[in-house]
């Protein structure tokens, strides 16, 4: 059984320990948080703590921490966490800074402990079912790729990292999963209404190695919550509309009528996000998994953030983004 203990009891951090609590991997043996007697009841044999540093109080050996903190605290935790050898699993954007997360990165490495960032999109069923389909071949060559991910956080958001790296991120990581590597063509960030000149807005334009071309659209200035993602290709389009969290997915599987006739579609309804649930498997996978290469895992998290690095080489606005900011 894997021992656990959470940083952080907010909308995340109590979602994570509902599912954790029913797994029978998993051993719930504290919450952290600074705030927790304002946000629950006290919940029977577990340690409640105000301050991480304290975790010396918890007298089983911990295996993994949750940290669902905001990026502002998330460095500091973590750091701390991987000097008492515990491996961290952290809800993204993965701390403040690029610099950051890098030598939490490098930390954790040097230890041998799994540094896993929070991307349950890639476990939304829906996701997995188009990335079989593609698989599959039968929809043909894929011509191109149309994704977007819409909010209107800006006067709410708290993440302090912009609409990139919280919303974007979620895109990129999911092309980055279906297509492979990419490339950035184009990338333009605008600021409307978050101060600090932090994007919240923005587009960008990215080839993959097999040079499918993927154009994506992300804000937090979009007065509607909007999620779509779609594949068109030689036979057809695979496509998927909304969220569970929001209570409403579509998958929708077009298969074209030559020459020109209203393509023959299959829907899928979705209601119920059961992501979180998959990742926690596949999370506990892992780590009871003895020949599971940590540094591997580590590093495909790292891979998405370079793609996002190396995009701003594109940037057509300059419009900062903080994350990477190096100094």
């Amino acid at each position: 059984m894997i021992n656990v203990i959470l940083v952080g009891f907010g909308n995340i951090g109590s979602k994570r320990y509902k599912i954790l609590k029913d797994n029978k991997n998993f051993n719930v043996l504290a919450i952290i948080d600074k705030k927790f007697e304002l946000k629950t009841k006290k919940l029977n044999n577990l340690k409640y703590l105000k301050n991480y540093k304290d975790i010396n109080l918890i007298s089983d050996k911990i295996d993994l921490a949750f940290i669902s903190t905001n990026p502002k605290s998330s460095y500091e935790i973590a750091k701390f966490l991987i000097k008492k050898r515990v491996n961290i699993f952290i809800e993204k954007p993965p701390c403040e800074t690029y610099r950051k997360y890098k030598i939490l990165l490098d930390s954790a490495n040097k230890n041998n402990l799994l540094l896993k960032v929070g991307f349950n999109f890639l476990f939304d069923s829906s996701i997995q079912k188009l990335n079989n389909e593609i698989k599959k071949i039968n929809f043909g060559k894929i011509y191109y790729v149309d994704g977007e991910y819409l909010y209107g956080t800006s006067k709410t958001n708290n993440n302090y990292v912009g609409s990139y790296m919280d919303v974007g991120i979620h895109l990129i990581y999911i092309t980055n999963y279906l297509f492979g590597e990419l490339d950035t063509s184009y990338l333009y960030l605008e600021n409307n209404e978050i101060k600090n000149k932090i994007d919240d807005n923005g587009f960008a334009l990215f080839k993959s190695k097999n040079n499918i071309p993927i154009k994506l659209k992300f804000s937090l200035t979009h007065w509607e919550n909007r999620f779509n993602f779609k594949v068109v290709c030689e036979k057809g389009m695979l496509e998927i509309c909304g969220l569970p969290k929001w209570g409403y997915q579509k998958l929708i599987l077009s298969k074209r009528v030559y020459p020109s006739g209203r393509p023959k579609k299959k829907y899928f309804y979705k209601s119920s996000d059961k992501s979180y649930n998959k990742e926690i498997i596949h999370l506990s996978n892992l780590l009871k998994n003895k020949k599971t290469d940590l540094l591997k895992i580590n590093i495909q998290d790292m891979n998405v953030l370079e793609i996002m690095k190396k995009s701003l080489k594109k940037n057509f606005n300059n419009i900062m983004v903080k994350y990477f900011n190096e100094k």
